[in-house]
């Protein structure tokens, strides 16, 4: 069971749960009572669970598992799954393929075939023979789409960045004065804080989750994407090689970067999502050329130098080092 959490002093309220392969949390500023709060957060949850129940490739029955074991076949999808699978199109020349939703089949090559929250789930299919091919293959109608015999997708670089910005779109029908929503790696806000501040998001250590070593400070007012991507969470090792989950499209391995952590700052869910792991991909020195051709707000790179030292690189002047 969810407890609304309030201070009520600042009219401030805190739900979070374990969903989407890790902690979602959702906090909202508003001097509506606990009731019609309470109304916001169920259809909030609600949009939620069933984003996932339907695009999780960790589910065996999700509307992707079908469509992947569908391919090669023109199929009938929601208006949702059209909309993800344009953007992922829109995208992937953004980033001349640094973004390919095709990347599933090496993913699942490199050892990434269990969820890291549930490793109940079984029966999953097996994508990972398949090929990894060019996103501009995706084929689309008003209600149906294909992908070619072979190939298979993956949501896992869009997914969060595209479900955060559309639970904005449900906030937006209420009298909210700001709110923050932080789908694990990946945070949109929006408005004020409690104290009619701006939001201030703390940036963990790369290495050590524990200790801060930046803060961002976001314009008021001002809707913001926030995106932390990196190399040292979602990890392991499959036929005793090491393995991360961040793929690199042009080698179709794991990528080799000396990047352990970039969060980014831009105008949406859905780009920061996509240019954070493409940074990452990029490594330290390209990766600051393409964040600025990005025209991105701000980021913090966390990147190795020398192999031993883990050093800071700030991009765009929102985010204050505590070092």
């Amino acid at each position: 069971m969810i407890t609304t959490m309030k201070d009520p002093s600042l009219n401030n309220y805190h739900q979070s749960k374990i969903a989407l392969g890790g902690e979602v949390t959702l906090n909202l500023v508003s001097k509506l009572d606990i009731k019609s709060i309470d109304k916001i957060y169920l259809e909030l949850w609600s949009y939620i669970d069933n984003f996932e129940i339907r695009f999780s490739r960790f589910k065996h029955d999700s509307e992707l598992s079908r469509f992947n074991r569908g391919a090669g076949t023109k199929q009938y999808v929601g208006q949702e799954f059209i909309d993800i699978l344009m953007v992922s199109k829109k995208y992937y020349e953004i980033t001349k393929g640094l973004f390919n939703p095709f990347i599933l089949p090496a993913l699942q090559k490199a050892g990434y075939n269990k969820s890291f929250v549930n490793k109940s789930e079984d029966n999953l299919d097996d994508f990972s023979k398949r090929a990894v091919i060019k996103a501009n293959l995706i084929k689309l109608g008003s209600d149906w789409a294909m992908i070619p015999y072979g190939s298979a997708i993956d949501f896992g670089g869009i997914g969060k960045g595209y479900l955060a910005d559309k639970l904005t779109d449900i906030i937006k029908n209420y009298d909210v004065e700001g709110y923050w929503l932080s789908l694990g790696g990946d945070i949109v806000v929006n408005g004020v804080s409690s104290k009619s501040t701006n939001w201030i998001i703390d940036i963990q250590d790369a290495t050590k989750p524990k200790e801060i070593v930046g803060k961002l400070k976001l314009p008021k007012n001002f809707y913001s994407g926030v995106a932390t991507s990196g190399t040292i969470k979602r990890k392991g090792i499959h036929n005793n090689k090491k393995w991360h989950h961040i793929i690199d499209p042009r080698t179709l391995e794991p990528a080799i970067t000396d990047i352990k952590s970039v969060t980014i700052a831009t105008k949406s869910g859905i780009e920061a999502d996509i240019l954070a792991t493409c940074a990452v991909i990029l490594g330290y020195k390209k990766a600051l050329i393409f964040l600025k051709e990005h025209k991105v707000k701000a980021a913090l790179i966390q990147y190795e130098k020398d192999n031993s030292t883990l050093s800071l690189k700030t991009v765009g002047n929102l985010i204050e080092l505590n070092r």
